[in-house]
């Protein structure tokens, strides 16, 4: 049987699989085990599936959120504030607890489907907002010795953070 793969390298060298077989394109519902065996076939048995809908649902999210976020700091940064202090990331940080605190009552009080909530939540959320920039936000303005700032960024980071997610969720349980 032909291979039908190719692999190629990330800017990393890490090795990436794509799989060029037509038998799974257009398919409505994909057999997992038919691809699981296909792959394995031709990959080997450290090939792990995730056999499930909700992984796709918090890929598309995560992506989108991390576009939004993207697009927000690129905004900030460039066309409306100066860059002394790390408002595009506490922007979005704070912003994303609210919206996860909405997204969790929305989906508790109209009954939407786990999929759409780890859609909204663990994906659009979770590629929406970013603790590593936060971290890493932090670290700069404390090499740059920038004491008070990083203080007062951290302190309201996490403040207000919470306070976003709790008013979300309030405002959520009003909706409806």
């Amino acid at each position: 049987m032909e291979r039908n793969i190719s692999v190629i390298k990330d800017v990393k060298g890490n090795q990436i699989v794509i799989v060029n077989d037509i038998r799974f394109k257009g398919k409505r519902n994909i057999d997992w085990d038919e691809v699981e065996q296909y792959l394995k076939q031709y990959v080997g048995e450290f090939i792990e599936i995730a056999g499930s809908k909700e992984i796709i649902y918090i890929f598309l999210g995560g992506g989108t959120g991390s576009a939004l976020r993207y697009c927000i700091q690129l905004l900030m940064h460039e066309r409306i504030v100066p860059y002394n202090f790390p408002w595009a990331t506490f922007t979005v940080n704070i912003f994303g607890s609210f919206l996860i605190g909405l997204f969790y009552a929305l989906s508790e009080r109209f009954h939407l489907p786990f999929e759409v909530r780890l859609f909204l939540t663990t994906g659009l959320c979770g590629g929406f907002t970013t603790f590593s920039t936060f971290s890493s936000d932090g670290i700069g303005l404390l090499k740059g010795e920038f004491y008070g700032t990083f203080l007062l960024y951290a302190l309201l980071s996490i403040g207000l953070g919470l306070v976003a997610v709790l008013a979300g969720g309030a405002i959520g349980k009003l909706l409806g």
